[in-house]
């Protein structure tokens, strides 16, 4: 094999270990955001930043607004009751309450202005009545940022110019508008808590596996037996991902979208996938004979471990994708020889252990269903 081929066989092995590392980082992190509640958290949080303000709070009809808000039958219908959120305090709310990750912006609008209509209301009232009668709800908030910016929304909504059903659309269109740009500043808020936490799995899982870039480059360089084989392997899983079969029970998610197999379940099926990858990695049974002696080594692997960690930070997608582009490279360069029968290896064995509930999205299902055949 020339050179070139060479030098592409190995940076097509450590495209796929990023991009395996990835998933396994996309497992554990999308169970730990379910068991904390970490998007619903977030979305609790930016609607608080939202529609909180310190005039309110010194206010006994108002001070309670956010939680008022999340208790309105509309958003309840949103997210499980429990016997404990009902009864808890406004304090302890969103610590016990199982909360949405996700509000349309309808149902937040009509939420809203219901609940600031209802301080005063005593009758219920179409949603109609609820979005033209906006103005005058608004009116009776206290001074401060939330009145401001509300009546900005609904000064416009001429009652005496304009019909009540367009009085509703102008309010209603106005005030989602606003909700969903906020929304879209908390996403990015959220996406760079995700990065940081991807980080710190990539490198904590990189230990586990002992995936240093350089270790396994070096391996894919000097034998070329190995890096045929990786190289084989990468363009199967590639191939079986785009042409349909990959798709469904495979990634952890049923045919109908819903989630089928746990944490547990997704990890282990993807510590099996690496391992039988031949990729070179993972500790032999006597770990003290992988390690390094001199400080120069020591130096390598744990820069080789820091690489590996952020690469696989950045997701499998995108390492999916640049798979995809690697392999076309490859495929119109020089032919490789048939692949060689995979090696045994001693490889760590990890299991995880997790409770059966909302389980993680796969990325697996999420690289393969935006790649191209």
């Amino acid at each position: 094999m020339s050179d070139l081929g060479a030098v592409l066989d190995v940076a097509l092995g450590l495209i796929f270990l990023y991009m395996m590392t990835s998933l396994l980082v996309t497992i554990v992190q999308e169970g730990i955001a379910t068991m904390m509640q970490l998007r619903a958290r977030n979305l609790f949080e930016a609607i608080e930043n939202l529609i909180d303000d310190p005039a309110l709070a010194k206010h006994p009809d108002y001070k309670t607004l956010v939680v008022d808000v999340y208790r309105h039958p509309l958003m309840q219908s949103l997210y499980r009751r429990t016997p404990l959120a009902d009864e808890a305090s406004a304090e302890k709310f969103a610590k016990v309450a199982s909360l949405p990750s996700y509000i349309p912006s309808r149902i937040f609008t009509i939420a809203l202005l219901d609940v600031l209509r209802g301080k005063t209301a005593t009758e219920a009232a179409g949603i109609d009545q609820i979005l033209a009668g906006a103005q005058q709800a608004v009116a009776k908030l206290p001074s401060g940022h939330l009145k401001t910016t509300l009546t900005l929304f609904v000064a416009d909504a001429d009652p005496v110019r304009q019909s009540i059903n367009h009085r509703a659309h102008v309010v209603s269109e106005r005030v989602e508008e606003w909700f969903n740009d906020a929304m879209s500043r908390a996403s990015g808020w959220y996406k760079r808590k995700a990065q940081k936490m991807s980080l710190g799995i990539g490198l904590a899982i990189t230990v586990l596996i002992n995936a240093s870039t350089f270790n396994v480059a070096g391996q894919l360089w000097s034998d070329n037996a190995l890096r045929t084989q990786v190289a084989a392997t990468a363009s199967a899983y590639y191939k079986e991902q785009t042409d349909g079969n990959g798709r469904g029970e495979a990634g952890g998610v049923g045919k109908d979208g819903s989630p089928s197999k746990s944490v547990a379940v997704q990890w282990n099926d993807q510590m099996k996938r690496l391992n039988e990858s031949s990729l070179p990695i993972g500790w032999p049974a006597d770990v003290a004979s992988a390690l390094p002696n001199g400080l120069t080594g020591w130096a390598a692997l744990l820069f080789g471990w820091l690489v590996t960690g952020l690469a696989a930070s950045l997701g499998a997608a995108f390492w999916f994708d640049v798979l995809g582009k690697a392999l076309q490279i490859r495929g119109s360069g020089p032919r490789v020889a048939e692949p060689a029968p995979a090696r045994k290896r001693d490889t760590v064995a990890v299991t995880a252990a997790a409770e059966q509930g909302e389980s993680a999205t796969s990325a697996t299902v999420a690289v393969s269903s935006g790649s191209r055949s």
